[in-house]
């Protein structure tokens, strides 16, 4: 398999424009002279986060053309905006870009690469990202949380159970709602019974969760496994409760 570091060099690929969209460059005029990297990063972070992903990669196009360097704050969110479209090839080459600037280690970066990753269901290039930082050098529990729901959304849920053991297992990370709402959803679909009401035990014990979406979760997968007591038992313990229960 080719590897995204080994890969030629390929022009950054764009969505195809509106019919109805500007077809001037997007870069303001006074950025076409600054390209300071705060600037010119907050230009794209402020497209993505509207939503504006065919004009934020425009943009990014023509930054570079300008002889701009990235920043992470920038490769992430586009990565994040390039897991939104149809396909992994703006995100390969995003992560090439991220390699050449020396940003693809950078905890932003490697988050979005492994949701990117993971969305398009190349779940061997998001480990892979997710391998090269060992979990001593750095607690970084948003993209242990991606790799995991990437293997949970798959259908890999062996894979998802294992990655969840050695989270747990690590003295640095910690566990959050996401995290147990990831695995609780896998034990739902792949019946894993036994899992799922040992995960329940650690639930009850771990004061620091919301209890109230913790506990929904849980009624969904007893519901799901058809162990409708169960459902009620942990529905009748709830201390409070929402429209979801």
């Amino acid at each position: 398999m080719t590897t995204v570091s080994s890969a030629p060099v390929r022009p950054l690929l764009l969505p195809a424009p509106s019919p109805r969209a500007h077809t001037s460059s997007t870069l303001p005029r006074n950025a076409r002279h600054d390209r300071s990297i705060p600037s010119s990063s907050s230009l794209i972070l402020d497209k993505t986060m509207r939503g504006e992903f065919p004009q934020s990669f425009q943009l990014f196009r023509e930054l570079l053309a300008s002889g701009w360097t990235p920043d992470e704050f920038a490769l992430g969110s586009l990565l994040k905006a390039s897991s939104t479209l149809s396909g992994c090839c703006l995100g390969e080459q995003l992560h090439a870009k991220s390699i050449r600037a020396g940003l693809a280690s950078e905890r932003g970066v490697r988050t979005s690469l492994v949701a990117m990753y993971s969305a398009n269901g190349l779940l061997e290039e998001a480990r892979h990202v997710f391998d090269e930082v060992p979990v001593a050098e750095e607690a970084d529990v948003p993209t242990w949380n991606s790799v995991i729901s990437g293997y949970a959304f798959h259908g890999y849920y062996d894979e998802c159970f294992l990655l969840f053991g050695a989270m747990l297992g690590a003295a640095e990370l910690t566990a959050t709602d996401a995290t147990y709402a990831i695995v609780i959803s896998a034990c739902s679909a792949s019946k894993e019974v036994r899992i799922g009401k040992a995960i329940h035990a650690m639930i009850e014990k771990d004061q620091m969760l919301d209890e109230i979406k913790m506990h929904n979760s849980l009624i969904s997968m007893y519901a799901k496994w058809g162990h409708l007591e169960e459902a009620q038992k942990v529905f009748e313990a709830m201390d409070a409760r929402d429209v979801v229960s």
